[in-house]
């Protein structure tokens, strides 16, 4: 084999290794990132949740609290694991077309 074809092979293969780094280094480094941005939109709509379950208004986050995107499924389940109550709940014509859907489907 050439010189000009062992360079050209072990530049392919520097080249490969380099992007195979690189897209390990991005996934692990997007998915920690995506993660926290979803553990924080939850813990921010825990009171909408239960306000929606419960009708009522969480007075410590003066009133609603954090809208979720979209349309949200909040459901209670008791300690044992049983379903107990669920519901769809959001803002607009999303959310109303939603629970109209869901009641119509069950």
């Amino acid at each position: 084999m050439s010189l000009r074809a062992r360079l050209l092979v072990g530049l392919v293969a520097l080249l490969g290794a380099g992007l195979v780094v690189a897209d390990v280094a991005t996934y692990w480094s997007l998915q920690s990132v995506q993660m926290d941005r979803i553990d924080k939109q939850l813990r921010g709509s825990v009171n909408m949740a239960i306000g929606a379950l419960f009708r009522v208004s969480s007075p410590e986050r003066g009133g609603r609290g954090p809208v979720p995107p979209g349309v949200t499924y909040t459901a209670l389940y008791s300690v044992d694991g049983s379903f107990l109550q669920g519901l769809p709940f959001g803002l607009g014509a999303s959310a109303s077309s939603a629970r109209s859907a869901s009641t119509s489907v069950g």
